[in-house]
């Protein structure tokens, strides 16, 4: 009887029904976001567009109206400005859907195709950001026109000559061994040089003299037909160019006053590369002289300080040698 009772009893119990909580922006629990793009494959032309729809639907497949969704551009992964969305946020209207437009960026300056993907990226905006799983759609960009191959970069180098390098001595820089697409690119690049000491050219073989010693960076541009430029550099060291040596002779050597004495300056020499421009003599009498073979003669005895000056196509104070020899004059023979 007492287990009867208490059958009884539990069977007069009744148990309440748990209402399920309402949802809270676009759960991914309770949302269905598809998208579809069309076409799918663009003009690079900056005017053609795809259409893009963005279907909401709820756990029960009904259409889901106001549902906010951010849209994004992405290449390689990158969000960029390749082309333009018509809206970058959008609403579903009451049959569940929001539509938008694509439109392919501008021509590029050479019908090069890179077989570019441009990635659209559509995020439900909701109260969980960590929740919200981002849609994509993907359109294929091709440039119009007759495709060509992509333009590799140009390959510049150079040398020059000669290779020791001093001051006031002209360099050629010689680019000729610079290559295009594999060959030799010759004319058909351009060629900019910044030689690092303030001066510059152009050209593929140029010739420049450095005015004063010094490590300089050389900087040659190339420029191929299809405007891709490379650059590359160098260091060359610069030294003062060698002063000139100077030197002479002269005949008689025991010379007696009032005779000739003749002077040559033909052994004096300049560095490689340079000349001797001019002869200055200062014969100690405080007469001088110009040229490489003069004459002179003096009047009284004595022992007479002669200075050569030689001066190299430089014009520089780097360019002048001196030497100095004593020419001594003896007492002239009694008359006869």
């Amino acid at each position: 009887m007492a287990l009867m009772a208490v059958a009884i009893g539990l069977s007069a119990c009744t148990v309440k029904k748990t209402e399920a909580p309402p949802l809270a922006g676009p759960s991914e629990l309770g949302l269905s976001l598809r998208t579809s793009i069309f076409p799918d494959i663009l003009d690079q032309d900056g005017i053609s567009q795809s259409a893009v729809e963005i279907v909401a639907r709820g756990p029960d497949g009904r259409p889901m109206r106001s549902i906010p969704v951010r849209a994004e551009i992405r290449v390689n992964g990158q969000i960029v400005d390749f082309g333009r969305l018509s809206s970058r946020s959008v609403v579903t209207g009451d049959d569940g859907i929001a539509r938008l437009t694509y439109t392919s960026p501008p021509a590029p300056p050479e019908a090069v195709d890179y077989y570019t993907v441009v990635t659209l990226v559509f995020t439900p905006i909701g109260t969980d950001f960590n929740g919200s799983d981002p849609r994509f759609v993907e359109v294929r960009v091709v440039p119009r026109g007759v495709i060509i191959p992509p333009n590799g970069a140009p390959r510049p180098d150079f040398i020059w000559n000669p290779t020791v390098v001093t001051t006031f001595t002209p360099v050629a820089f010689d680019a000729s061994s610079t290559t295009d697409e594999g060959v030799i690119c010759g004319a058909a690049c351009s060629y900019s040089w910044d030689f690092g000491d303030g001066t510059s050219g152009s050209g593929v073989i140029v010739t420049h003299e450095f005015r004063r010693a010094n490590t300089f960076t050389v900087r040659l541009s190339v420029t191929d037909r299809r405007n891709q430029t490379t650059v590359t550099t160098k260091t060359v060291t610069v030294t003062d160019t060698p002063r000139p040596t100077a030197n002479f002779v002269f005949s008689p050597t025991a010379p007696r006053p009032g005779q000739d004495i003749f002077f040559n300056a033909a052994s004096s020499t300049a560095a490689s590369g340079r000349r001797i421009v001019s002869y200055d003599w200062d014969y100690g009498s405080g007469r001088t002289g110009t040229g490489m073979t003069v004459a002179k003669r003096y009047d009284t005895a004595g022992t007479y300080s002669v200075t050569l000056t030689v001066t190299d196509d430089t014009f520089q104070p780097t360019g002048i040698g001196v030497v100095t020899k004593t020419v001594t004059v003896g007492v002239a023979a009694p008359a006869p």
